[in-house]
């Protein structure tokens, strides 16, 4: 009988961003006032089809960032 064993570090990484946030990132290339929007246009097919959501007016609308990254130092290199 052959056993092996193998473990893996799996980090995920999960990040929220507002209609808010995304102003802030954007607000050296845009001028952002009282009136600046931020709007995402939902693709066909779902159930807000091709509906433009505004990620500012609605605090419940957030865009989700996610990653997911692997531990692999304890794996040999060949040389």
């Amino acid at each position: 009988m052959k056993t092996t064993k193998k473990t893996e570090c799996i980090q995920h990484t999960r990040t929220t961003l507002t209609g808010k946030d995304i102003l802030r990132l954007v607000h050296h290339r845009v001028k952002v006032n009282k009136d600046t929007k931020v709007l995402f246009t939902v693709p066909s097919g779902g159930d807000y089809s091709g509906m433009t959501l505004d990620l500012v007016e609605d605090k419940e609308l957030v865009i989700v960032v996610t990653s997911k990254s692997y531990d692999l130092r304890h794996i040999r290199r060949k040389k």
